[in-house]
């Protein structure tokens, strides 16, 4: 079916696929659709990696590890929590988790926007890239680990080991951080990261002011 805007709207249950027959199940699906799948089979590991596919797309359960791997274009959003390893590699579109995310959420992402409303395991954004990343509430331990790229927002704080062996990208934390480690250090927002982050909670739909964030650079980016 189509709405008055035009989309295609289609419905999946996934009841009874798994990870690669779901694949095939969204391959030809036209530009610009919304597809809603209920009936997700529980811990569906590797779920819909590749997915190469200008669409909106929500699941109305939690996924299972290495969901959304190296994912390009689509827009999902996921009603329930993610397991390890959310968005993989993942290249560009985004990512909404409406509960919470296991460990190593967003590594080695290279672009896009990954969002989760909950909490988040160990290392969120290990190697990061390029991503845009944003946790709500409290994330582990190691953050930011190997960061070469991109953005972390940390919405309440995070554990041990801030941006070990971080060399690029910046880190906005609001909130307890466990330890730093001697990668990194703390700094003034500038101008250009008021922006930067106030774009991201905007996105997030997080009402917030960014006077109440921290931020962290590595100390061999000289450009931040």
């Amino acid at each position: 079916m189509s709405n008055a805007d035009n989309q295609t709207e289609i419905s999946i249950d996934a009841s009874n696929l798994n990870s690669k027959q779901l694949s095939d199940r969204l391959t030809g699906i036209p530009a610009d659709s919304v597809v809603r799948i209920t009936g997700l089979v529980e811990g569906l590991g590797g779920l819909l990696a590749g997915l190469n596919a200008p669409i909106e797309l929500y699941l109305d359960s939690s996924v299972g590890s290495l969901s959304f791997m190296a994912s390009r274009q689509a827009k999902i959003e996921v009603a329930g929590n993610a397991a390890n390893s959310c968005g993989h590699s993942f290249h560009s579109g985004g990512i909404l988790i409406r509960g919470d995310a296991r460990n190593f959420l967003a590594a080695y992402a290279k672009g896009g926007y990954i969002a989760v409303h909950g909490r988040a395991g160990d290392f969120v954004g290990y190697s990061l890239s390029g991503a845009d990343v944003l946790v709500r509430s409290r994330c582990g331990n190691g953050v930011g680990t190997n960061m070469s790229a991109g953005t972390l927002v940390l919405g309440n704080g995070c554990g041990e080991n801030l941006g070990q062996g971080m060399t690029g990208g910046v880190i906005y934390v609001r909130g307890e951080v466990g330890s730093v480690a001697a990668d990194v250090q703390a700094g003034r927002l500038k101008e250009a990261d008021t922006i930067r982050l106030g774009l991201m909670l905007v996105r997030a739909g997080i009402k917030t002011t960014y006077e109440k964030f921290q931020v962290f650079r590595s100390k061999a980016d000289k450009g931040n």
